[in-house]
């Protein structure tokens, strides 16, 4: 199967990447200063992190993507929604 990035969450995971390599906190949590060589084990850890984050995002967007316009009303959310809470479930 075949799994596509929507606009949406492509932009979410590159900015994901730069908050952790550029100016931001490796996954251990400490400050990465300009020009610091990152640690190959720090940076499989992060793509790990996002390849899950990933995972989720499609799994919440699959499933909220077969609902009806009707079940989707039943439960509060329209169609629009869908990128949003799949977004907030992938931070999860």
């Amino acid at each position: 199967m075949h799994a596509s990035l929507s606009c949406t969450a492509a932009k979410y995971m590159v900015q994901r990447t730069a908050a952790v390599y550029v100016g931001g906190r490796n996954p251990a949590g400490s400050a990465i200063v300009t020009g610091e060589r990152i640690g190959d084990q720090d940076m499989l850890t992060s793509i790990a992190r996002l390849f899950n984050e990933w995972k989720r995002y499609s799994e919440a967007r699959r499933e909220l993507s077969h609902l009806s316009d009707r079940e989707l009303a039943d439960i509060g959310i329209t169609r629009s929604d869908i990128d949003r809470i799949a977004l907030g479930q992938a931070d999860r």
